[in-house]
């Protein structure tokens, strides 16, 4: 869920702010083949996710853009679960999962 903020400075140049909340429901397995045993978190967060972009009109058939983006969630509460290679449940700990992400993009486009 998320909304949108656009505004233009500077004739052809416009700069969008994107924030939106996140939340993720997600099976991680981790696989031991060659130790005889895996692991499986069932992980659900909330998290965030904010995009800056500003766009430049080169000419009225080509602009560039520029992208910066960071999105983080969390989930502290999460067990690890332990199995064997018969597919049985051994252990179980507790355990936190947290992922973080920040990109930086730039590109061209021209439409005919």
């Amino acid at each position: 869920m998320g909304m949108n903020y656009q505004v233009t400075f500077l004739k052809g140049f416009t700069f969008e702010f994107k924030p939106s909340l996140l939340y993720t429901i997600a099976e991680l397995t981790d696989k031991h083949i060659l130790r005889g045993f895996y692991t499986v978190q069932n992980v659900s967060s909330f998290g965030y996710d904010v995009v800056l972009e500003g766009n430049y009109k080169l000419t009225n058939d080509s602009n560039i853009k520029l992208s910066l983006s960071h999105k983080s969630f969390a989930d502290d509460h999460v067990s690890m679960d332990y199995y064997n290679a018969l597919n049985e449940k051994y252990l179980s700990l507790s355990s936190s999962y947290h992922y973080q992400s920040a990109t930086i993009g730039m590109g061209y486009s021209v439409s005919f």
